[in-house]
């Protein structure tokens, strides 16, 4: 009795949580850091993170800097070379805003890419005892951040799924980013409104599509594959992001 009265509070606290966020100001981080986010070409990005290195040297105090800078060091780290040590770096500075008095809003985003920038470190890493523990951390701030914000934004969700899909079965997250991919499939390209800064885009919700086809896949359930590489193929029919990919994957397993 003890345990479930201990667990229904927990609970209650973490909706009581969601609902104290200001939905304004999720929406103005999701406005400020969009850039950053949505950004994935090397050089856009070796850009973005000369500028903002210069602004975050004379503004060391500013957190949302921080943060945008983190995540423009966590998309360096998946787009170029791991010996760069931009993981490290994205770390780092993540972990400074979700452990400083920043806002709870920024935080939605602080740190879920906090935990995928760990599952990015632990790749770079040639220890082994250190790779299993980053990756551990980075599962536990994944988790973390889905609890707190999973109900107000995509963000938690979606990077949880993608780290999930890329882990070895070792890690046994398969099956999350599995519920992950088809509670966002859910929730689709208008769940919020057309206004709200913070919904899926349909480039977004075409990779979210494609790793939903890669999971089925990796599950054998190839009819249902399919079904979520053709929706990630119509949300993106010019090929110029996940949709590309897709329509390669349905090139090999379509029946």
């Amino acid at each position: 009795m003890k345990r479930y009265l201990a667990g229904a509070a927990l609970l209650l606290a973490i909706l009581a949580q969601a609902t104290a966020l200001d939905a304004s100001r999720i929406g103005g981080w999701a406005t400020k850091l969009s850039e950053a986010m949505n950004e994935s070409r090397p050089a856009a990005l070796a850009q973005l993170q000369r500028e903002l290195a210069d602004e975050v040297a004379a503004q060391p105090n500013d957190l949302g800097l921080a943060t945008e800078l983190g995540i423009v060091y966590h998309n360096l780290s998946r787009a170029q070379n791991a010996k760069k040590g931009y993981a490290a770096q994205a770390v780092q500075l993540l972990e400074k805003v979700v452990k400083g008095p920043s806002d709870e809003e920024l935080k939605v985003f602080a740190l879920p890419y906090l935990g995928s920038a760990l599952a990015l470190e632990a790749r770079d890493s040639a220890n082994p005892l250190a790779k299993i523990g980053l990756v551990n951390k980075g599962i536990a701030s994944l988790d973390e951040a889905v609890s707190k914000y999973g109900r107000v934004s995509y963000i938690p969700r979606l990077l949880r799924a993608n780290v999930g899909m890329s882990l070895p079965d070792f890690f046994r997250q398969l099956d999350k980013a599995g519920a992950d991919l088809q509670a966002l499939d859910a929730w689709g390209v208008d769940a919020w409104g057309a206004d709200d800064a913070t919904v899926m885009t349909p480039g977004t919700l075409s990779l979210v599509e494609d790793l939903l086809g890669n999971y089925y896949k990796k599950k054998g359930q190839i009819d249902k594959a399919e079904t979520a590489w053709k929706k990630s193929v119509a949300l993106d029919p010019q090929g110029k992001g996940a949709g590309a990919d897709a329509a390669k994957s349905l090139a090999i397993y379509a029946r």
